[in-house]
């Protein structure tokens, strides 16, 4: 089975996200989809950033 790996890289939103459309027309195909919450690069991922984020699995 072919799998097609989808890297959210800034956040989760699904609707406009090309290369997640682009995955999912194939149905013999799996898909993952994957996001790394981090401290790396300096920033900290505020709470309220986190809860928006979760929020677009939905």
């Amino acid at each position: 089975m072919t799998t097609h790996l989808v890297w959210f890289r800034q956040d989760l939103r699904q609707h406009d996200n090309l290369a997640l459309a682009a995955a999912c027309r194939n149905s013999s195909v799996r898909v993952l989809a994957l996001y790394i919450a981090t401290h790396a690069s300096g920033r900290r991922i505020m709470c309220r950033r986190v809860r928006l984020n979760l929020s677009m699995l939905n």
